[in-house]
Order: C-alpha cells, then structure tokens, then sequence
C-alpha cells in the first residue's frame, strides 16, 4: 500500500515548546486535518470487475433431447406402405413369365404385326404392375422427408436422423422398398430393349 497526500502549502513553522498552549493545539490540530486528506489506496487491481467476470462466462450448450419413441400410427402406416409394396411387387413377378412368353414368340418381328402387339401389349400390362410399389416408394419418401425437416436440428446435433426411432424405421422401409423399385425398374427395362421399333 502506498499513501498518497497532497498539501497545497508548506507548514507552518511549529511552536516553540515553551509557546501558549491554545497555539499548539491549533497548530496540532491542523496537522491532523492534513493527514486526514491523505489517501491510503493501493495501486488498481487487475482482476476483471463484475461486469466483465460476467461477459467471460460462457453458457454451456443444451444437451440434445432423447429420441422420440416411434409413433403407433408411424409404424402402421410404414407397415402398410411395405406390405402393398411386396405384394405389387408379387404381381409384377407374377406376370413378367408372360412377357417374356410374348416376347420371345415376336422374336424379330417388326411392329405392326400381331406378335409385335401382343409383346407390347405384355410390356404395359407389367408397367402397370410396377405402379402400387412406386406408389408405395413416393409416400414413404414423403414421410422420410417431413420427418428430417421437423428433426433437422436434433439430426444435425446426433449427426444423422439414424440415431431416432422414427428416423432409423423411415429410412430401412424407404431403403426395401426403393430395392423393389429398382429390381422391376431393371427388368421392365431389359425386356423393351428386345421389342423392335
């Protein structure tokens, strides 16, 4: 600690011991009065002052909230989704034998004949049975879709979607049923490449 103090004026000469005693009080007193304008604070500290301790202070990130448990009416309407996806996707095998037939009894005919139109008839009877499993695909990319958007925060802090119930279930039924799509998609495809014109 350091004392500070100012006096504007040197003192005055003190008293003679032997001088009035009312002149040595006064003189004591003003001695004392001097003094008392002396400051005794020590130099500024250097911690941070309260409004800057508060400025340092840092709020720790929320903690991600549980998975959300998969919803009854979620899981039955993917249950049901995948099921008309499988049987299409029956049906679609079911008659791909008879486009082949068709097309296989065409051979190299040109289109007009009557084996050309049978073959092509063949062809868009299975495009047609290719429908309930698209159809399946498209309103479960919906669901897929609208459950990212409405977990897009909660996905980004777990990294995927994958980590909710929800989320994991959407993408294995949109990953089987894309499947399916693609297996008739391939074979559709290989059968019109072998029907001239």
């Amino acid at each position: 600690m350091h004392t500070r103090c100012h006096i504007a004026a040197p003192l005055a000469k003190a008293p003679q011991a032997g001088g009035p005693a009312p002149l040595r009080i006064g003189a004591a007193l003003a001695l004392a009065g001097l003094l008392a304008g002396c400051s005794t604070g020590g130099y500024p500290s250097l911690r941070p002052r309260a409004e800057e301790q508060a400025s340092y202070r840092t709020t720790p990130p929320e903690a991600p909230r549980p998975p959300e448990a998969l919803s009854a009416d979620l899981g039955q309407q993917l249950a049901r989704l995948v099921e008309e996806a499988r049987q299409g996707h029956a049906a679609f095998l079911a008659r791909l034998p008879h486009a082949e037939a068709a097309l296989a009894a065409n051979g190299d005919s040109p289109a007009g004949t009557s084996s050309w139109s049978e073959a092509n008839e063949a062809l868009a009877e299975l495009d047609t049975a290719r429908a309930p499993a698209g159809q399946a695909l498209a309103a479960i990319t919906r669901l897929y879709v609208d459950d990212r958007l409405d977990h897009a925060l909660d996905d980004a802090a777990a990294g995927n979607g994958l980590a909710r119930p929800a989320g994991a279930r959407l993408d294995a039924a949109q990953a089987q049923v894309a499947a399916l799509v693609a297996e008739e998609d391939g074979k559709l495809a290989a059968l019109q490449a072998r029907l001239p014109g």
